[in-house]
């Protein structure tokens, strides 16, 4: 038998030559959607990437072991049915009335319609950092 008449028994079918189904055919996960491209890593950090178990897959990055457990957890709860990383910046304007920024690190679509950002950040950062929490109120007037 040939190369071309093995792989059309293959295809044709979903069998193999001796009627053996076969595994559905390997496709490769949609990319990121995050707006902005993770960090390079410091030593001592991590950064990754997790493909999700959607009916599309789908690639979902993050830049620390905190954003990974939170993400996991995420991705498990029943009524999350989208994660987007590192979504579009949401603009606001800072105690002096200034224009800023801010990225969250996840922007969650629940069954219930809701979107939810979500910012990720470590009990010691927080500490180190007092000005972060004002920063959120501002943002979520």
């Amino acid at each position: 038998m040939s190369t071309v008449e093995s792989t059309s028994l293959v295809g044709a079918a979903g069998r193999d030559g001796s009627g053996r189904a076969l595994p559905p055919p390997f496709t490769p996960p949609e990319g990121s959607t995050a707006a902005r491209r993770i960090v390079v890593p410091d030593k001592g950090s991590l950064r990754g990437a997790l493909v999700t178990r959607d009916e599309v897959p789908r690639v979902i990055t993050y830049e620390s072991n905190v954003e990974r457990r939170v993400l996991l957890v995420l991705l498990a709860r029943p009524d999350v049915i989208e994660v987007r990383e590192q979504a579009e910046p949401v603009s606001y304007r800072d105690a002096d009335g200034i224009p800023r920024a801010h990225w969250f690190d996840f922007l969650v679509r629940r069954s219930d319609g809701t979107r939810i950002f979500v910012a990720v950040k470590d009990a010691g950062w927080v500490l180190r950092h007092p000005e972060f929490e004002p920063e959120l109120a501002l943002i979520a007037q």
